[in-house]
């Protein structure tokens, strides 16, 4: 995800990330860090991942970002919701990291 980061933003993309509690306190001790970073709550939570997605979404909005990381969910039960909102969000566009 990092390198992924650094490559967008090298390429002067302004970067968004949209992670769960656990992979953002992860993600933080990069050296390579996104124009944006949203936590959306924790794994073990859809709920409240799926409570914080649509604001989320508007933030990401707000801040002008040219690409979107979003971190997946297992689609189950409310975690079908919240990964069907995310594909329409993404146009469909997928990348597996």
């Amino acid at each position: 995800l990092a390198r992924l980061v650094g490559r967008a933003r090298a390429g002067g993309k302004r970067v968004g990330l949209l992670l769960t509690t656990e992979t953002a306190g992860e993600y933080c001790r990069q050296k390579i860090q996104p124009d944006y970073l949203e936590v959306l709550g924790s794994r073990g939570n859809p709920r409240q991942i799926a409570a914080c997605l649509f604001d989320a979404l508007r933030n990401c909005d707000r801040h002008h970002l040219d690409l979107v990381y979003a971190e997946s969910i297992p689609e189950k039960d409310i975690g079908l919701a919240v990964m069907n909102r995310l594909l329409k969000a993404a146009g469909y566009r997928v990348i597996r990291v």
